[in-house]
């Protein structure tokens, strides 16, 4: 395994454990806690993920994080341009979405910074290294 996969690999099960802990805080708020809440106001993890845009489509952002890591290793393994683009767009669009959902609650949610930061680092990799460079 090239150091390339195995840092994705390690950014996969930051952004994995990120994610499935946003979905655990939905689903049971007082087990697992919203690390920094007590520091500050501004990070509410129950606030975020408990607002209108905290699921889309039913489900909380969490599990569409999980769908993206699952789809951004499928793109990964088909080493084409179009599906590495494609996934990297959806990972900054939801990261987008993300944000925004939390600016407009204006609080923080620390697990899904985590994960963010993990999806842009993934999203941003595949297009640097990936088969996009290329097609340029």
């Amino acid at each position: 395994m090239t150091r390339r996969t195995w840092a994705a690999a390690v950014v996969t099960a930051v952004a994995a454990l990120g994610a499935g802990a946003t979905v655990e805080v939905g689903v049971h708020p007082g087990v697992l806690g919203c690390p920094g809440s007590a520091a500050t106001s501004v990070i509410n993890c129950g606030a975020v993920i408990g607002s209108a845009g905290g699921h889309i489509a039913g489900l909380p952002l969490g599990v569409w994080g999980l769908l993206w890591l699952a789809l951004f290793w499928a793109a990964a393994g088909l080493r084409r341009w179009w599906a590495e683009v494609s996934v990297s767009g959806l990972g900054f669009a939801g990261v987008a979405y993300a944000v925004g959902t939390e600016l407009g609650v204006g609080h923080l949610c620390l697990w899904c910074t985590v994960t963010q930061t993990a999806v842009v680092c993934l999203a941003a990799g595949m297009l640097a290294t990936g088969q996009v460079k290329e097609k340029s």
